[in-house]
């Protein structure tokens, strides 16, 4: 239960502070470009002797991979957002509309 909550305290973190969401993201790409690498050249020929480590590793791959589309897709929805909020606090100070 502790796990949990320090788990959902980090990763809120991670969603709020768009700096720590960039890193986050450029990390786990990384990551997945190296995994990508490493499984088609040096491992190739241990994937057919071994085939669940082959499922296992490249859901892994997937994974991250798909994790970081979810992160860029949130980055995406949060900068629209913030640019709609400021176009309107900027409209309001233009016009001085008090609400």
């Amino acid at each position: 239960m502790r796990a949990l909550r320090l788990i959902i305290q980090i990763s809120t973190g991670i969603a709020r502070d768009q700096r720590q969401r960039r890193q986050v993201m450029s990390g786990l790409l990384a990551t997945a470009l190296v995994l990508l690498g490493l499984g088609v050249f040096p491992l190739w020929n241990v994937f057919p002797t071994h085939p669940l480590f082959f499922a296992i590793y490249w859901l892994v791959c997937g994974w991250i991979t798909i994790c970081v589309l979810l992160l860029a897709i949130y980055d995406l929805l949060m900068v629209i957002r913030a640019g709609r909020e400021e176009r309107e606090a900027a409209r309001r100070r233009i016009f001085k509309d008090p609400d």
